[in-house]
């Protein structure tokens, strides 16, 4: 399988994805939603990265990082949405900082225009819905 993260959001009640703005694209984690041993809510994948060994190591750098319930996840807060936002806009800029990964620069820009539009998206919800969990998911 190799290399494999994303970011999770984990929520006590279902979101009604017709409330979600049309240029955000997040769908449910079915896989997820149908384990028994996810039963605590629903599950989102708002992020998904494969063999981007950069984005998975500025992740794992940022302070304050908690162990999550499951082996290989992490507890994310809004600063490190923030600081990974901010990090995947200096990418967007200056493609040339784009490295440790299998794919070309070009091949990422959409991508990260999406992740970008994602994640502001993400802080805005989880401020606003105080019983939300966000998940780093690392496959490594």
């Amino acid at each position: 399988m190799g290399l494999e993260n994303g970011i999770i959001l984990a929520t006590h009640n279902k979101i009604n994805m017709n409330d979600v703005p049309e240029y955000i694209v997040i769908e449910e984690d079915d896989w997820r939603n149908n384990n028994d041993d996810y039963n605590d809510g629903y599950y989102y994948d708002v992020c998904y990265w494969r063999k981007c060994r950069n984005i998975r190591n500025f992740v794992l750098s940022l302070d304050n990082i908690e162990p999550g319930t499951h082996k290989g996840e992490y507890e994310l807060d809004v600063n490190h949405l923030t600081a990974l936002q901010k990090k995947e806009i200096e990418y967007l800029c200056d493609m040339s900082k784009w490295e440790d990964s299998i794919w070309y620069p070009e091949d990422m820009l959409c991508s990260l225009a999406q992740d970008i539009a994602n994640l502001g998206w993400l802080k805005d919800y989880i401020m606003s819905h105080k019983f939300t969990k966000v998940i780093f998911d690392d496959s490594y």
